[in-house]
């Protein structure tokens, strides 16, 4: 997860985004592991498959190499698939966490709550809101307190 000038934050945020790292980080160690795997596997196999027929040798070898080639492929794209879908998860697990970080508020008001619930679950990039909604239920604990 990237924020610009994140060290300018106040804790009370910092706080909340180490909860969401903690929370994607498996998910995020998976997603390089295959992107990791993905390319030189792809890459390597794809390589050599183009060359094998490029060459067309003929004969039983150059079948069963170009069989293995071709399945070495698939696995490389088929982790490139892979590493996408875990980074959906990883998207997804934010925003759950921000919109059940938002239903435990027991600061804000239940209209106030809703606000930011629709506001994150229609926003694409929606880091901007959570943090709004940190900094109001800040000052707002601030103020009961």
């Amino acid at each position: 997860m990237k924020l610009e000038h994140a060290e300018q934050l106040p804790g009370f945020i910092k706080k909340e985004i180490q909860k969401i790292q903690i929370a994607i980080t498996p998910l995020m160690k998976k997603s390089i592991i295959y992107r990791f795997l993905a390319f030189p596997l792809a890459a390597f196999s794809l390589f050599h498959l183009a060359s094998l027929l490029i060459q067309a040798p003929s004969g039983r070898g150059a079948f069963v190499s170009a069989g293995i080639f071709a399945l070495l492929a698939a696995l490389g794209l088929a982790f490139f698939k892979e590493a996408g879908y875990q980074r959906k998860q990883v998207q997804k697990t934010i925003r759950l966490y921000m919109l059940n970080r938002i239903r435990k508020s027991n600061i804000l008001s239940e209209e106030r709550k809703s606000a930011y619930t629709r506001l994150i679950a229609e926003e694409p990039s929606a880091m901007k809101s959570f943090i709004e909604f940190l900094t109001e239920e800040d000052r707002k604990k601030e103020m009961l307190y």
